[in-house]
């Protein structure tokens, strides 16, 4: 293409277009060339992608020369090996020596079927990296992290304990060869394009090998489905020790199902969790933050909505952390196999000399369908694996922060994604969203945004008058009151932030080489004294790279001060020129001025400013400017929510004659609470109590008892309630919706009617409380930020047992 002589000959520049470029003084396509991305954003109507377009066209491009490794392996980077290669020519495609070393884009036209018949030569596989925060344990996306793909040959020596869902594995006799590598993007993800008749190496030996492919890592979808929990028939052997996933999971506990080979009660895949005792079910199973979360994304779901929290949730790995097996007390702490006389082994000696009783693989989810030896040995099984490193130490060399990672695709499953959970000593991002760059014109200090919400109205309430008024720092449109009289939102609402925020703003204005962010604080927003302003110290993070490099490190210097991202600070870091004029063309974060965790500090109120300086000569910063008060209100505190009282009646007596459920035995102890009803109806009043500062619902129910044989019954229906049911509610769930913005506590009762028709049982009562409080990081929401949302809830659940005497 012939460089432009005129801005018109550029590519998606018409008439009006160049005529705004020339009203703000870009005349030329050297122009062009010269401006950064930035000025050329700030002409009305041309957007970052036609900036970047432009700068190319005009020979100066800007990220892309800073790209160097996409986050995808394609094609033309997968290399043929040894192992690929034998099964190419056994299936008859080409002669190995002709296809070694390849890469796999070159076969595209040499492999006749594909070409002939159009198959599809490529499978996407598709992943993300995370990390859990060490103080939180929430994942978090880990960026420009390595990672390696291998071809693997391994021999594993198989352990089946008996009624266990679940199986490892020991390694021995491995192998593998590297095919390609790639780095992760700012959201942590990769992907791997794999051809086809790769995939089909590894499914052919698996489906030629009984159980091999019912032998995957379990999610957590997989532990609340049924069909893939199964109860196991093995060939039995001494019992081994204590299984720490059976008691978990409650395998071999309850009466079986005559309908199915399954256990009832057994997890379904909807989630079920309205059941009695499910969120003690799923505690069991996945721990309770897991727990709760999957419950809130539940019940977020409706008609229409958005499936992606959820789903997300369902994809995580069931077991993060290392479950060692249940062996058996003669091997348990035992280093060397070989030595233990007491335990027989049917298997070749040969093995035990090479496994390492320390290094163990699972728990993996296992076949049912045929008797299973406790201890069985399989022989070079292929798969692809993958392992991720990344410089944790800062000391130039990447350490490993997730190891191989062996039936981690399901290579029959289409599409295919995995997630790998790295160490928590992986350098992560609180929040890989961006916001828009045109939100940035920095012609003086400023905070623009938290996450990507932008901190002006009508997102976020900055009246401009904070130094004298006592409002502010709230979100107006998220998690908003609605009318006590119909359910409908109101206008505007006022909700805190809580968690890490990433805090974008400008700081690289005249001069100043360094900024900080300063704040005063009070605990009351209607409180009129202040903390004495100070600066934030002590906090670090690393900003994602868009080349081939571990995230660019942003530490603190003294009294909070920064080094202002320049273009030539990245440069001094890695050691590398760039073709970049501006700091956005190299890095992902380019206008991050804090990654404040507000969970380390008080809850309240805060006014923050960025002030910008230049340095003294000794060691000092001198402040040339400031922003004005950028006021933001805090709020990490988890609801208070009580089930105080439990009372019962029959329908045949008045409340009066009520009867205490939470009654305590001669020691204080708490007693089981039983209704011993007659054949009629019975009443169950509920008292109840929820506060946090910034409440937002509340949601009460008795769920319905489900019968071994049977549908469920009906959750019971409400008689009465004190306050009244909110519109939001039903006959069966007590709700109540904050319907203005002072609401903080709520206390009262609510009668529930159990017809006589109802079965014996367990039933729950289940108590929800949600906070206002909201990260826009954390909890992705329309572009209006016009929605629902909150990492802070509670459940309380109280069982209860009826039977009829």
């Amino acid at each position: 293409m012939t460089d432009p002589a005129r801005l018109e000959e550029f590519v998606g520049v018409g008439d009006v277009l160049a005529g705004r470029l020339r009203e703000a003084g870009i005349e030329t396509p050297s122009d062009v060339a010269d401006a950064p991305v930035q000025r050329l954003t700030a002409v009305e109507g041309l957007s970052a992608r036609l900036a970047r377009s432009l700068k190319t066209q005009a020979g100066r491009p800007a990220r892309e020369s800073a790209r160097t490794l996409g986050a995808a392996i394609r094609p033309s980077e997968w290399t043929i090996t040894e192992s690929q290669a034998t099964h190419i020519e056994q299936l008859g495609l080409a002669d190995r020596d002709k296809v070694l070393d390849s890469v796999a884009d070159d076969l595209r036209d040499r492999l006749e079927p594909f070409e002939r018949f159009h198959l599809p030569f490529f499978r996407r596989v598709c992943g993300r990296v995370v990390a859990p925060d060490p103080a939180t344990g929430d994942l978090r996306p880990v960026p420009n992290a390595t990672v390696t793909v291998y071809d693997t040959d391994c021999s594993f020596f198989g352990y089946f304990p008996h009624s266990s869902p679940f199986c490892w594995f020991y390694p021995f006799g491995r192998h593998r060869e590297r095919i390609a590598q790639t780095r992760t993007d700012e959201c942590g993800r990769f992907c791997v394009y794999v051809p086809w008749w790769d995939i089909d190496r590894v499914l052919r030996y698996r489906l030629e090998r009984i159980c091999l492919r019912d032998v995957v890592r379990p999610t957590i979808r997989d532990l609340l489905d049924p069909d893939d929990v199964p109860e196991v028939t093995p060939i039995p052997i001494p019992d081994p020790g204590p299984d720490p996933i059976r008691d978990r999971l409650r395998i071999g506990r309850g009466p079986r199902s005559r309908r199915s080979n399954r256990r009832v009660g057994s997890p379904s895949l909807s989630l079920d969790l309205d059941s009695p005792g499910r969120l003690s079910y799923l505690e069991g199973l996945v721990g309770r933050p897991d727990a709760t979360e999957l419950l809130t994304a539940t019940d977020e779901q409706s008609f229409g909505g958005r499936r992606n929290r959820l789903d997300d949730l369902l994809r995580r790995p069931a077991f993060v952390d290392p479950t060692p097996p249940p062996l058996p007390d003669d091997l348990l702490g035992v280093d060397d196999w070989t030595q233990v006389e007491e335990y027989e082994f049917d298997v070749d000696p040969s093995v035990l000399d090479q496994i390492d009783p320390r290094e163990y693989l699972g728990p993996f989810l296992r076949c049912h369908y045929v008797r299973i030896p406790t201890w069985e040995t399989v022989y070079d099984v292929p798969d692809i694996t993958f392992e991720v490193t990344q410089d944790t130490d800062g000391d130039g060399d990447e350490e490993p922060i997730y190891t191989e990672g062996y039936f981690e695709v399901r290579w029959d499953d289409v599409p295919s994604e995995v997630e790998l959970v790295a160490d928590p000593t992986a350098r992560t991002v609180a929040s890989c969203r961006t916001p828009d760059p045109e939100l940035f014109v920095c012609t003086e200090p400023s905070i623009v945004s938290a996450e990507d919400m932008a901190l002006r109205g009508p997102y976020h309430e900055d009246d401009g008058s904070v130094t004298s008024a006592p409002v502010g720092g709230y979100q107006r449109l998220v998690n908003r009151p609605r009318s006590a009289s119909d359910g409908s939102r109101l206008a505007t609402g006022e909700a805190p932030y809580a968690g890490t925020l990433q805090l974008h703003g400008c700081s690289r204005v005249g001069d100043a080489t360094h900024y900080r962010v300063v704040y005063r604080h009070k605990p009351d927003v209607d409180a009129t004294d202040w903390s004495a302003t100070q600066p934030f110290t002590g906090l670090h993070w690393h900003v994602p790279v868009l080349f081939d490099a571990d995230p660019y490190p942003v530490e603190p210097g003294a009294n909070g001060w920064y080094e202002n991202l320049t273009v030539q600070a990245i440069e001094d870091h890695y050691g590398q020129t760039f073709a970049a004029d501006e700091p956005q063309d190299l890095v992902v974060f380019p206008y991050l001025l804090l990654q404040w965790p507000t969970h380390r500090y008080p809850n309240g109120r805060y006014d923050l400013r960025v002030q910008v300086g230049v340095e003294d000569g000794s060691g000092g910063t001198t402040i040339t400017d400031q922003s004005s008060w950028m006021p933001m209100v805090v709020d990490n505190t988890n609801p208070t929510a009580r089930i105080q009282s439990l009372e019962w009646w029959h329908d045949s007596e008045s409340p009066a004659d009520a009867r205490d459920l939470l009654a305590t035995d001669a020691g204080g102890d708490p007693t089981c609470p039983v209704i011993r009803r007659a054949n009629e109806a019975v009443h169950v009043r509920v008292g109840y109590h929820v506060s946090t500062p910034h409440l937002r619902d509340l949601r009460l129910r008795i769920l319905g008892c489900s019968p071994p044989e049977g549908p469920s019954a009906p959750n019971p229906s409400i008689d009465s309630a004190s306050p009244p049911n909110g519109p939001l509610g039903s006959g069966t769930v007590y709700r109540y919706w904050h319907d203005h913005v002072d609401a903080d506590t709520r206390t009262g009762s609510v009668t529930f009617t159990v017809d006589a028709s109802d079965p014996d049982g367990a039933y729950t009562v289940a108590l929800d409380a949600y906070s206002r409080a909201y990260n826009p990081g954390s909890h992705p929401m329309n572009p209006d930020w016009d929605g629902d949302g909150t990492p802070r809830h509670v459940h309380p659940r109280q069982g209860i047992a009826i039977v009829t005497t």
